[in-house]
């Protein structure tokens, strides 16, 4: 799934991944069916573990024309509208 979002003043297309392992200093998405290796910093890494510890399933904004993890980033409204058209009410577990 693509995305865009503003992360430090700068519009980004992202791609959403979920994370299927970590390495030493890399993380392995799965990125539109296809296994991913980004290379992260070790700051990086841990916050993504953390994530991955309170959802495993958690989607992971990558910037793929520069191979990295986006973490602090907000998505403009017109894009949040976007993502979810078509959910008309939530649904529970």
């Amino acid at each position: 799934m693509d995305l865009s979002v503003i992360s430090y003043g700068e519009n980004l297309n992202v791609t959403l991944g979920v994370i299927k392992a970590f390495r030493e200093e890399s993380v392995v998405f799965s990125l539109n069916g296809e296994e991913v290796v980004i290379p992260t910093s070790t700051n990086t890494l841990n916050r993504l573990k953390e994530i991955v510890e309170e959802n495993e399933f958690a989607l992971i904004p990558i910037h793929m024309e520069t191979k990295t993890v986006i973490l602090d980033f907000k998505i403009p409204e017109q894009g949040l509208a976007e993502l979810v058209e078509g959910i008309d009410e939530p649904h529970l577990l």
